[in-house]
């Protein structure tokens, strides 16, 4: 069995052997040789043509997931090595992620409050100076009073935010657990994402239901079968 197609892992390339290139080359001059169908001659000049076709491209996907499968290996122990060894990496930044948040969000609900308290100073600051502006009754009383309550306000200390560390990034995130998708699918569509299934339509379709949503119409297509003749497969990774 000779083979179709030589991985070279050293030079990160990919060529199809002179034999993969001769089954191509014959199973396409077959099929130029058949130029319309009209009769029933040229209909199985026809068939036997789509089946070399077939088979060689049925080949060629066998010798590409038998070149490709090895690196698909190594790039699964890659990740699976990779997952383990930060594995604890991970657990300890989520562990310090979390009590940093749970540290910032404590103290965001101290400056909250420390903000309420000061707001509410400084209403009862204006409360006042209307009162006494109320009872002015010259330019210069009401200068007085404007002065008095504005140093008073000036007076107010201005909550600090809360400290960050060097290096610390703080953002508000959102923690999602989706509840009812369909609901979810029905008021924000744009939140989730719908792929069709064909096989399921045409099943539907064959059982004579009247699928909602789609636009069918039967069409004809002539397909072959290959047969049990062995694929060329084997592989010469260098």
């Amino acid at each position: 069995m000779s083979a179709l197609i030589q991985r070279d892992d050293h030079q990160l390339s990919v060529t199809w052997t002179p034999e993969a290139i001769r089954l191509k080359t014959e199973a396409l001059e077959a099929a130029a040789v058949v130029a319309v169908v009209t009769n029933p001659v040229q209909q199985a000049a026809a068939v036997e043509a789509q089946r070399a076709l077939k088979a060689m491209a049925n080949d060629c996907e066998k010798a590409r997931k038998a070149c490709k499968e090895p690196v698909l290996e190594f790039g699964r122990r890659i990740d699976s090595s990779a997952a383990a060894f930060r594995k604890e990496l991970d657990a300890e930044l989520m562990r310090l992620g979390k009590a940093v948040g749970d540290f910032v969000t404590a103290q965001e609900a101290k400056r909250r409050a420390e903000e309420a308290l000061r707001l509410k100073e400084l209403a009862e600051i204006e409360r006042k100076r209307l009162a006494e502006l109320a009872k002015a009754e010259t330019h210069d009383q009401i200068d007085a009073v404007q002065e008095k309550f504005n140093e008073a306000a000036r007076n107010v200390p201005v909550i600090a935010p809360p400290p960050r560390a060097t290096g610390q990034v703080v953002r508000d995130d959102w923690e999602i657990t989706v509840t009812d998708i369909w609901l979810l699918a029905r008021a924000h569509p744009g939140c989730v994402r719908i792929e069709e299934l064909k096989s399921e339509i045409k099943a539907l379709l064959n059982a004579g239901v009247d699928v909602k949503g789609v636009s069918a119409k039967r069409v004809t297509t002539s397909g072959v079968r290959v047969g049990r003749t062995p694929a060329a497969l084997e592989m010469n990774a260098t």
